[in-house]
Order: C-alpha cells, then sequence, then structure tokens
C-alpha cells in the first residue's frame, strides 16, 4: 500500500511541476526570492491548479509515510520524472525518443535495483529532541548556502539546479515531519495539535514550496527536475538515519550495489530530463522572459518526435 501512495504523489507531483513551471517561468527577474513573485503566480490559473495538485500530491505522500520508511517512500517520488514524460508526450503528441527511453529504463531500474539492495528497514517513531536538532540545523544550514550561491550565479541553468536542491533538501526535511506527524494521527486531536512536527509540517512545506517557486522561476524544468528528483532521496535517506535510525545494508558488498543503482538512477533522471521531448517543451529559452509576459502555449514537437494520434487528456 504504501509503495502505490507514493507512485500516486509522484503523479500528482508531475503534474503540479509541469503547471507550475508554465505558470512561474514568465515571471520577471527581480522578483527572485520576493514576495511580488508569489502575487505574480497566483494570478496564473495553470500554476493555481499546479498548487491544487500539489496538495494532493502531500496527503498522497503523508498516507504513504504512514505505512513505510522515509528511507523507502522518497526514493520511490523519483518515478515523478517517468510521469513528467509521459504528460508531455501526451500534451504534445510527440512520441519519446530514444534518449528519453534509456533514461526511463535507468531510473526504473536503478530504483528497483536500490530497493532491493538497500532493503530499508528498522526505525523508530519516538525521534530524541537531539536528533532533530542536528537534522534541523544541518539541513539548514546547506540550504542556505544553495540559495546564497544561487543568487549571485548567473547562468539560469545553475541558479534553478542549485534553488532545486535546496528545495528539495527542504522537502526531505519535511517529509520527516509529516511523517512524525502521521504517528500522533491516533492519539486523539487535542495530543495532535498540542504537538510541534504539524507546525514543522507548515513551515518548511511554506519554505520548500517558496523555494520551488523560485526554482521554476529561475530556470528550466531540465536543470530543476533532476535536482528535485536526485537530492530529495538522498537527503531523506541521511534524515531518515539520523531521525529515524532506519538502516541499509552496510555491508561492503550492498553498499557498493547501493551505491551503483543509485548512479543509474542519477544518470537516468539526467537523461530524461535533457531529453529533446521534456526540454523543448517546457521552454529552454528563457532569455525571453519579460515583466508582464504571457505564459507560453503550446510548442511544437521536438524535431525527431513522430505525431501520433489526438489526445482527448488536456494539461
Amino acid at each position: 500500500m504504501g509503495f502505490f501512495l507514493a507512485v500516486m504523489a509522484a503523479l500528482c507531483n508531475a503534474i503540479s511541476s509541469v503547471l507550475q513551471r508554465r505558470g512561474a517561468s514568465t515571471a520577471p527577474e527581480s522578483s527572485v526570492l520576493r514576495v511580488n513573485l508569489m502575487t505574480y503566480v497566483l494570478r496564473r490559473p495553470v500554476w493555481l491548479i499546479g498548487f491544487s495538485t500539489m496538495v494532493g500530491a502531500f496527503l498522497f505522500q503523508a498516507a504513504a509515510l504512514s505505512y513505510g520508511q522515509l528511507s523507502t517512500v522518497q526514493p520511490v517520488l523519483v518515478t515523478e520524472l517517468l510521469f513528467v514524460l509521459i504528460i508531455l508526450s501526451i500534451w504534445s503528441r510527440s512520441r519519446p525518443g530514444r534518449e528519453e527511453w534509456i533514461g526511463a529504463l535507468a531510473v526504473t531500474g536503478g530504483l528497483a535495483g536500490f530497493l532491493l539492495a538497500a532493503s530499508p528497514a528498522g526505525g523508530s517513531t519516538d525521534a530524541m529532541a537531539g536528533d532533530w536538532g542536528v537534522a534541523g540545523a544541518g539541513t539548514g544550514v546547506v540550504v542556505l548556502a544553495l540559495i546564497a550561491i544561487a543568487r549571485t550565479n548567473r547562468s539560469p541553468f545553475a541558479r534553478a539546479a542549485l534553488f532545486g536542491s535546496a528545495a528539495a533538501i527542504t522537502f526531505a526535511l519535511n517529509a520527516a515531519f509529516i511523517k512524525a506527524s502521521t504517528n500522533l494521527i491516533g492519539q486523539g486531536t487535542v495530543h495532535f495539535f498540542a504537538s510541534w512536527p504539524p507546525y514543522a509540517v507548515a513551515v518548511t512545506g511554506l519554505a520548500a514550496f517558496f523555494i520551488l517557486t523560485n526554482a521554476f522561476q529561475s530556470g528550466p524544468l531540465t536543470a530543476t527536475q533532476p535536482a528535485l528528483t536526485v537530492v530529495d532521496p538522498m537527503a531523506s535517506i541521511i534524515i531518515g538515519a539520523e531521525v529515524f535510525g532506519e538502516t541499509l545494508r552496510d555491508s561492503p558488498g550492498w553498499v557498493a550495489l547501493e551505491v551503483v543503482t543509485l548512479l543509474i538512477m542519477a544518470v537516468g533522471v539526467v537523461l530524461l530530463s535533457r531529453g529533446p521531448l521534456v526540454s523543448t517543451e517546457m521552454g529552454e529559452a528563457t532569455a525571453g522572459r519579460a515583466k508582464g509576459a504571457t505564459p507560453p502555449g503550446p510548442l511544437p514537437p521536438a524535431p525527431h518526435s513522430r505525431a501520433v494520434g489526438p489526445s482527448g487528456r488536456s494539461g
């Protein structure tokens, strides 16, 4: 059940990424890390639809984390990029090319291989305050450093990747707070709202959401998406081990296999994100972004693509 719910969360995240990217990509450069970025996107219907889909992803993720470990659920969210490929393929009525298919096989194979090799197990629902402090302080320092570097970088691709990495780490910490909150549900409503994890979910969720919106505004999805899908599970594994005591197989042979499968998965993510279909559809050329610009309309199929029959599904 936990695996199915995680896949559904990935699907909702994919829809959200496509729609929110289209809503935020035309925001002016001056809105980076400013409140007026949010006021800008809130006037974009496509962005609002994407936000509502993100709420659905949150609910599916929370349900998945109530069944499984952080180090199991978060890596499954890597399948989000596969759904992005499917959505864009239907949207543009174009077939994925060889690069995308290889990337898809690498992601699914790497994910399956990692979960089999790592065999995540254990974990406690009663995390120590000191462990939460280490996890919170550690992620905070890394996230602030990534944001500071992103602000001084002039490359749209690098900025989007840096903001995406910062958002991914914040989402990983948010997932840990979600898991802690789901463990409180059975202890009564009063105890739930009297505890701190639900409020930590709200704070880190809003922070991650704001950082992600800046990533979508700063550069192409082909930079943001690999950072999100690779960094999030890595950070989640570390946080899960630190806070909940979750364990992976740690003998040299298994560790080597885990590293190899993660590398395969990372290569697949990069191939999918930089493939002609994704890069063309999401509008790599961000230089045309201007204040007051209208969201880009559907783009023509990539040159290598072959047209297929019309689809009744809309974006």
